[in-house]
């Protein structure tokens, strides 16, 4: 992790982010506070010039529009044929038809780097692609794993879950993050800021597995250090953007 963090802090690679508008400040801060460089865009007449000189992309369904969709396609088409590493959060993907298709879309033109979800949307993606049915939306992570190696499997592709612990798989290898704390799930845009964080350590560690487990344990160990030292989530999101600034002077 530390590696990652140093070559991060020196390259300050460029991670283009198409995420939730309630997100994008605090994702921008905590791309900022580990040394990348993010970029906002979303516009069709530039997403996809902006993703071909980027060293990443983070894609995330949060608020998803109809222009929105297909700028996410768009990005992730350039993005893909420049062998630009994506990472894409799929919020609420079994809520909607129209997240669903769009993920699968996205999934099936741009070869995502990553995906990332919690476990509900995990399985729901997994229902989708496998063809099984019943997704049970209280299921805890573990519940989900073996359903999250298929799926790595079949998509070619690491399957991040979200949860009290992480779990990384690339359909052979299951890593668990276990750094964390509850607080962070009281922060809005702290799932968010991970797809953003997971972007950039891939664009430094050419081995996605490593990469993303890195990235979550960049997360938890800042996150538990921002709770210790927080009275509430107000302060908990400033402590957080300073413990994950200040992650590598603590080693």
């Amino acid at each position: 992790m530390n590696r990652d963090l140093r070559l991060i802090e020196g390259q300050h690679p460029l991670i283009h982010n198409i995420t939730n508008y309630v997100a994008m400040n605090f994702v921008a801060n905590s791309l900022l506070a580990i040394g990348a460089s993010p970029i906002m865009a979303r516009a069709q007449e530039e997403v996809e010039e902006i993703s071909s000189k980027s060293n990443a992309l983070a894609l995330n369904l949060g608020i998803l529009e109809n222009a929105t969709a297909h700028s996410m396609l768009q990005a992730g088409d350039a993005a893909s044929k420049s062998r630009i590493p994506i990472v894409l959060d799929v919020v609420g993907v079994g809520a909607t038809r129209f997240r669903m298709d769009t993920a699968s879309k996205i999934i099936l033109q741009c070869q995502p780097t990553v995906i990332k979800g919690n476990a509900s949307e995990i399985l729901s993606l997994y229902s989708h692609q496998i063809g099984m049915q019943g997704v049970d939306s209280l299921l805890e992570t573990s519940g989900v794993e073996v359903q999250a190696q298929i799926l790595a499997r079949k998509l070619a592709c690491i399957i991040v879950i979200t949860g009290a612990t992480d779990i990384i798989t690339d359909g052979e290898k299951v890593a668990y993050v276990h750094e964390g704390h509850p607080l962070m799930g009281k922060v809005t845009a702290m799932g968010c800021a991970a797809t953003g964080i997971i972007g950039a350590f891939l664009s430094v560690n050419p081995n996605p597995f490593d990469a993303s487990v890195h990235a979550m344990k960049a997360m938890g160990i800042a996150g538990e250090r921002a709770a210790a030292i927080s009275r509430g989530n107000g302060s908990m999101m400033v402590n957080f953007l300073d413990e994950l600034c200040n992650l590598g002077c603590h080693e």
